[in-house]
């Protein structure tokens, strides 16, 4: 009984205490000037800690108000800063552009700009900046398993994308650095921090030139002898011994078989590029930032140096321009004719089949 009624007393003396202290007010309470100016020159002359007891006010009020009364800014209500004029977006987008720097840290620094980061970030997704390299963003959601990608072509990402399908929340997956892209009908751009589809008037003139094949792209263009009407052009990954190998798989061998070409030379739209050499070159591209071939040289066996000769002679019928090209004497021609009997024989059946 004792120790319960203890308990009650204690209990008691915490709620006294915490109706009396000084920092149980709400300090959102709005005061009046007179009275920020009495916690203030009371402050200046007691002290910080007995001006709170006193006016029951809490130390960071007092300190805030010190300040502004030290700047001269006086006790009244700053209220809401004026918007942003013309002339001071125009000031920031040209000094983001110039500069190519689109972080609000580093624009404040570099051209001590006298607003927060909040103003600066709106303004440069107000702006429509384009990017130095569009992306393209892959979200992902969980409810209704729906994969989405994005294409982000100008300055602001979504905050918190909502799914088209259903209401729930995306995730973010991955983002990929584009050096061209042929968009589906799936596919979403981003503008002004929201989605939108690839549809309308806004898409073909403001978003298609950016995703289409620059001139100054490092790409080799392959041109295939027999086109298909889709897939005109194949991106080669890798020349090896003088042969090139597209991202998509094909080998060519023989220099009848194939043209080389570039974004310079030719123009090469987006919709003739093969649909399997274009995803793997844009993963090359995000993780090495060029799309140069690789040059790989390895001996090649005597059989396979016979095998050329071989086919070089079924291909020109002639064995002076065969010898011209290998730099080799007629005689060691013949030699290799009778070592490889077999070898003749077989591609002499391949190269009268195909006459037929």
């Amino acid at each position: 009984i004792l120790l319960k009624k203890n308990a009650k007393n204690m209990r008691e003396k915490i709620q006294n205490k915490s109706s009396e202290s000084t920092f149980s007010k709400n300090k959102y309470i709005e005061h009046s000037p007179a009275f920020r100016q009495k916690v203030v020159e009371s402050a200046l002359k007691i002290g910080v800690t007995e001006t709170s007891r006193l006016f029951n006010v809490t130390r960071g009020f007092i300190y805030t108000w010190k300040k502004r009364y030290r700047a001269g800014l006086g006790f009244n209500n700053q209220g809401k800063k004026p918007p942003l004029t013309d002339s001071e977006k125009k000031y920031i987008i040209n000094s983001a552009s110039t500069s190519k720097l689109y972080n609000p840290k580093k624009l404040k620094k570099i051209f001590s700009l006298p607003y927060s980061l909040d103003t600066i970030h709106r303004t440069l997704v107000q702006g429509n900046l384009p990017l130095q390299q569009p992306f393209l963003i892959h979200y992902n959601c969980k409810h209704c398993k729906n994969h989405l990608n994005a294409i982000q072509i100008y300055y602001g990402r979504l905050m918190n994308p909502q799914c088209p399908a259903c209401p729930q929340q995306l995730n973010y997956k991955t983002h990929w650095q584009l050096p061209f892209y042929n968009p589906s009908k799936k596919d979403y751009y981003i503008n002004h921090g929201k989605l939108y589809q690839n549809e309308g008037s806004e898409f073909t003139q403001k978003i298609l030139p950016f995703l289409e094949i620059d001139e100054n792209l490092t790409a080799l263009f392959i041109i295939h002898p027999n086109p298909r009407p889709k897939y005109k052009y194949h991106l080669i990954k890798v020349f090896q011994n003088n042969d090139p190998i597209t991202f998509c798989g094909e080998k060519y061998n023989f220099n009848r078989a194939y043209r080389i070409v570039t974004a310079a030379e030719r123009l090469v739209t987006v919709d003739k590029i093969c649909h399997r050499c274009q995803p793997r070159a844009i993963k090359q591209f995000h993780k090495k930032k060029n799309l140069d071939p690789v040059y790989t040289f390895s001996k090649k066996t005597k059989q396979q140096e016979d095998l050329e000769i071989m086919w070089d002679y079924f291909m020109y019928q002639q064995v002076k321009i065969v010898c011209k090209i290998h730099l080799i004497h007629p005689s060691t021609f013949y030699e290799i004719k009778k070592r490889n009997q077999d070898i003749y024989t077989t591609l002499e059946q391949l190269v009268n089949q195909k006459r037929k």
